[in-house]
């Protein structure tokens, strides 16, 4: 991982695979470890703040769109701006799928970009790259373990999140 600047905000490029077979599915994910106090938003900030964003460059793979997990809800100190996002750490991911004809070695590229807040905000940008081989599917247990726990805190938690966003800004 990478710290930018002041604010301790740490990003690692991660993945549920080493390898990746050709026509085959993967999941790639970038996790944001925040010091404590700071945070950084949601993909609808609320009343402050700029939506946290990651593109991908992944050659001859098509990634989908970011899953994002629950955010907390952040109220300033008067109680007048609500926004949404995370604080501590934040697992954001997406499911690829290889073309049959990729090649090796496979080089995954993620430019994450957020603003990362304690009471001033510092915006943080991060250049992550990670080489997976090609070739018969082979697990990463250690970033299939840290995906998995965000697919299911976002299964669970994702209907009673979206309701009460409609409720909040409609």
């Amino acid at each position: 991982g990478v710290y930018e600047g002041k604010p301790r905000v740490r990003a690692t490029l991660i993945s549920d695979l080493t390898q990746v077979d050709p026509g085959g599915e993967l999941r790639l994910g970038v996790q944001l470890q925040m010091a404590r106090g700071w945070h950084v938003y949601w993909k609808n900030p609320g009343e402050a703040g700029l939506p946290s964003e990651v593109l991908w460059d992944v050659p001859r793979v098509a990634v989908g769109p970011l899953t994002w997990p629950a955010p907390g809800v952040h109220r300033s100190a008067d109680r007048t701006i609500t926004s949404y996002g995370y604080a501590g750490e934040v697992v954001l991911f997406a499911r690829a799928r290889a073309q049959p004809d990729v090649q090796p070695p496979l080089t995954v590229v993620a430019t994450v970009e957020v603003l990362v807040c304690e009471v001033q905000c510092i915006p943080a940008r991060f250049e992550l790259t990670r080489v997976l081989g090609v070739g018969p599917r082979h697990p990463d247990a250690a970033g299939a373990a840290g995906l998995e726990a965000v697919v299911v805190g976002a299964a669970v938690t994702g209907a009673a999140v979206a309701g009460f966003l409609w409720w909040k800004f409609s």
